[in-house]
């Protein structure tokens, strides 16, 4: 009894393909790899001066820098909800 399995990317039949293939050719193949790719995000954020200071003290205090700090905040909630960041 044979599986047909299908290419991920265009759907094309997998026949004649090695067990564990997961795309039918380089080129979907390639399509896959950036698909699969971390995309960075560019946010701008605009706090206050008090906040920033509040931040600040933070980020010293954990001997982190501001952003750092920042980041470790935002991603947070995610980690915790077990979304791979």
């Amino acid at each position: 009894m044979t599986i047909e399995n299908s290419c991920i990317i265009c759907n094309a039949s997998l026949i004649n393909k090695r067990v564990h293939a997961k795309t039918c050719s380089c080129r979907c193949r390639t399509a896959l790899s950036r698909l699969s790719r971390a995309k960075p995000v560019s946010i701008k954020v605009v706090i206050s001066t008090l906040q920033f200071n509040k931040l600040k003290s933070d980020a010293d205090d954990l001997g982190l820098l501001v952003n750092q700090l920042m980041l470790d905040r935002a991603i947070t909630p995610f980690t915790n909800a077990g979304v791979n960041v």
